[in-house]
């Protein structure tokens, strides 16, 4: 059972694993992981590396980061390639869990 570290209203933000949206190697996540064609993958600040968080009940793993100048100010959603799904999901101001 995972236990809440953290308790926080964060802007939440949606992206896809696309180049135009993150790199040239848009499914390898900031720490080498294989992100493409899940959907349990956030960026979140760096100090929550490979951690589990929970937003509107729903579980994601920190295994991408924000730009540096979000850092800690929000965190992004991965849609995978649904880029209207991303779109659709806009901008939020939710509760997250950092979860130990």
């Amino acid at each position: 059972m995972k236990h809440i570290i953290i308790y926080i209203l964060m802007l939440t933000t949606a992206y896809n694993t696309v180049p135009a949206q993150t790199d040239s190697t848009p499914c390898i996540g900031a720490y080498n992981d294989n992100i493409c064609g899940r959907r349990d993958v956030a960026a979140c600040p760096r100090s929550w590396k490979r951690k589990w968080i929970e937003v509107a009940g729903k579980k994601y793993q920190c295994l991408d980061v924000m730009n540096k100048r979000y850092e800690g100010k929000r965190i992004d959603l991965s849609f995978d390639k649904n880029i209207l799904g991303a779109k659709k999901f806009g901008i939020k101001k939710l509760e997250v869990k950092l979860l130990d």
